[in-house]
């Protein structure tokens, strides 16, 4: 079936089944003109997507999204199927579920190869810097290592990293890091599970109001080095 160069909708032709191909063409123009998409780090598709909803497609898909990685996925109620997309170098979406410091939802392009997030609509990030916004106290695993940790909260938090006998922070020999940053109101309190994160002396693990940061340095098992724009004790 003959498709557009760009999109890659299908072409209406003689003698066939129009209609089908017509509304499957206009299922793809909702989806992909000013895109959106729920998340993007999920490799088991969800057991009761809504209507109209897509995802990016997480690095080792399973189920019904079984060699779909990187794809644009979505769900169509009356198909009772998913539609998937291979995207093309340049494609852009909005994540909905990963905000900016403004509250709009992180943009991220195609690379060829991988989804990277962008600078662009008040995004406070690098472009290809990982990261996750928090607005809740929680926990800081092992997939943080390296990722820039945001708090949008307006009232104050406390961030937990792990303890060695719950999370193995070892990353091919060299010294895991997790970056702070709040942009809410609420207070950010860096504290560890189970061990002590070693502190300067003249400084305590709370962040020092909206706008300053912070870096969580793993100097050896369950001992970790906090550095940054902190509370002076």
């Amino acid at each position: 079936m003959a498709q557009t160069s760009k999109l890659f909708l299908e072409l209406l032709a003689n003698s066939a089944g129009n209609q089908v191909n017509a509304n499957t063409t206009f299922s793809a123009l909702d989806q992909l003109v000013m895109p959106r998409v729920v998340d993007k780090d999920l490799s088991t598709p969800p057991g009761s997507p809504a209507n109209g909803a897509m995802y990016i497609v997480g690095p080792s898909p399973t189920g019904a999204w079984s060699g779909k990685a990187n794809n644009l996925a979505w769900w169509l109620t009356s198909a009772g199927v998913w539609t998937f997309l291979a995207p093309d170098a340049g494609m852009s979406v909005r994540v909905l579920d990963e905000l900016d410091g403004t509250g709009v939802p992180i943009v991220y392009a195609y690379s060829g190869s991988a989804w990277v997030s962008q600078a662009a609509g008040g995004n406070v990030f690098l472009a290809g810097t990982p990261y996750r916004v928090v607005t809740a106290s929680g926990a800081i695993t092992p997939s943080d290592a390296g990722k820039l940790i945001i708090s949008t909260s307006a009232s104050p938090i406390t961030l937990t990293i792990g303890a060695e006998a719950t999370a193995a922070w070892t990353v091919s020999g060299l010294a895991p890091m997790v970056n702070f940053l709040q942009t809410g109101a609420g207070n950010v309190t860096v504290t560890g599970d189970g061990f002590s994160v070693s502190l300067h002396a003249s400084d305590t693990n709370v962040l020092n109001g909206s706008g300053a940061a912070a870096s969580a340095i793993r100097r050896s098992s369950n001992t970790w080095s906090l550095i940054g724009r902190l509370v002076a004790a």
